[in-house]
């Protein structure tokens, strides 16, 4: 490839980028190489020897979201594993302002997909995550289908 088509082939590839917005989007993508971009809320997160695990489910609304979250505790894992997906930050704690239950965090490149044990696991740098606003899903092809109560 020549010096002049490698930044044709550059800004190609970054057209055919995609933000998921779903975790059987990323299940679909298990075992492949490279990264993928995702906009999940944050359901819960807790702490490991070097940086904190954080388990997501699809961007929804903040109703489907408190009635999907409300319900974690007496689903099976099995279920919960339907619509969770556990990434683990390096180098970061819980008191990272980012990392609120119910943020909108959207992951710039999401590494390693795989299933561990049964559970849906990616990993990212922490500065490749960024809390955004509900209204940025609009922007993604996403409609809020019901308002905040």
């Amino acid at each position: 490839m020549s010096l002049i088509q490698q930044p044709q082939q550059a800004r190609a590839n970054e057209q055919e980028e995609t933000t998921i917005i779903s975790v059987p989007d990323i299940r679909q993508r298990v075992g492949r190489a490279g990264t993928v971009r995702g906009v999940f809320r944050l359901n819960g997160k807790s702490s490991f020897s070097r940086g904190v695990h954080l388990i997501l489910i699809d961007a929804c609304s903040l109703v489907d979201f408190r009635t999907a979250s409300s319900t974690l505790s007496t689903l099976t894992h099995a279920s919960q594993q339907r619509f969770t997906f556990r990434v683990t930050v390096w180098s970061r704690n819980l008191d990272d302002a980012r990392f609120v239950v119910g943020n909108l965090l959207q992951l710039r490149a999401i590494e390693k997909v795989d299933l561990w044990n049964g559970v849906l696991c990616g990993s990212c740098h922490c500065e490749d995550i960024d809390v955004i606003d509900d209204t940025h899903l609009i922007g993604l092809g996403m409609q809020e289908n019901a308002a905040a109560p």
